[in-house]
């Protein structure tokens, strides 16, 4: 998967023509990515294979204990016509959240933890909230995610100064003319930047590389055009995993910080710090 990621990143911005050339010319960046797709397909496929024979001998009455996971939730669902998901849409579901839903939600949760760090007044907020929400220190699950409306704006704010996909490629489907009198000839490729979005002052109020988790605060996103946060893209494209995303981050956020308070790893100049977090709990 991070060499898929490697190779994908080398051609990302590359037209779709230029990249059709650099595949019939045997691009080393274009080779990298079809052989890791190749590997992630071939282990996917005998994972796929393992999990129909043990559905097929607990359909016939034997074993047990089955994982209940991704996997096992799309290889039992069915359409309205009762018809099983096939190997190739299996793969494709899987790849999926294993390409776009693994190192984007990791690096994500980095910058959060990073932010909190650097910011004292949010670390304090996000623990009266995570001990009012969590008695006893308990786990967090996705029924307290009501609850956990700070933690979410944390996770917001993350995600509009530090966007893990920070810019989408996009094809003009009509011809269009932007506020800056620029003129888009249908078919062109647009780039729609999420990472300049986040830090427009003109679209942000204060400071807009500030880490400011309020900005979220229901009363201050109505103020705010819908579509001035676009970390998962925005209209009929957009990331089908952004509320999956969100709730993960939140969960994984009030887990670690829960029972752990961190601290940035260096001191000014540069001087390292040996421990980067200590334990908030007993056990931890």
């Amino acid at each position: 998967m991070n060499r898929f990621g490697e190779a994908l990143a080398e051609v990302f911005v590359a037209p779709l023509p230029l990249l059709r050339a650099l595949e019939r010319v045997g691009h080393p960046s274009v080779r990298k990515l079809r052989r890791s797709l190749a590997t992630i397909h071939a282990e996917m496929a005998v994972v796929i294979e393992a999990r129909r024979a043990r559905h097929a001998e607990e359909g016939a009455g034997g074993g047990a204990g089955r994982p209940v996971d991704l996997l096992d939730a799309l290889m039992t669902a069915r359409d309205a016509d009762g018809r099983a998901m096939s190997d190739a849409e299996l793969f494709e579901d899987v790849h999926d959240i294993m390409g776009a839903g693994h190192e984007t939600t990791a690096s994500t949760l980095t910058a959060a933890l990073y932010s909190v760090a650097r910011h004292p007044e949010v670390a304090a907020q996000l623990r009266a909230e995570l001990d009012a929400a969590l008695p006893g220190g308990r786990a967090p699950t996705f029924d307290d995610l009501p609850a956990l409306r700070y933690t979410g704006q944390v996770v917001n704010e993350t995600l509009r100064l530090y966007p893990a996909i920070p810019i989408f490629p996009r094809v003009a489907a009509g011809e269009d003319v932007l506020p800056s009198g620029y003129r888009v000839p249908a078919g062109e490729v647009v780039f729609l930047s999420s990472f300049a979005m986040g830090r427009l002052g003109r679209l942000w109020d204060g400071d807009p590389l500030a880490f400011d988790p309020d900005r979220f605060a229901p009363e201050r996103e109505a103020r705010r055009h819908r579509f001035a946060f676009v970390p998962f893209g925005v209209g009929p494209r957009m990331c089908l995993g952004a509320g999956f995303a969100q709730a993960s981050l939140a969960l994984a956020l009030a887990t670690l910080c829960a029972r752990f308070e961190f601290d940035v790893a260096a001191e000014r100049g540069g001087r390292r710090r040996p421990p980067c977090w200590t334990s908030t709990t007993t056990s931890g």
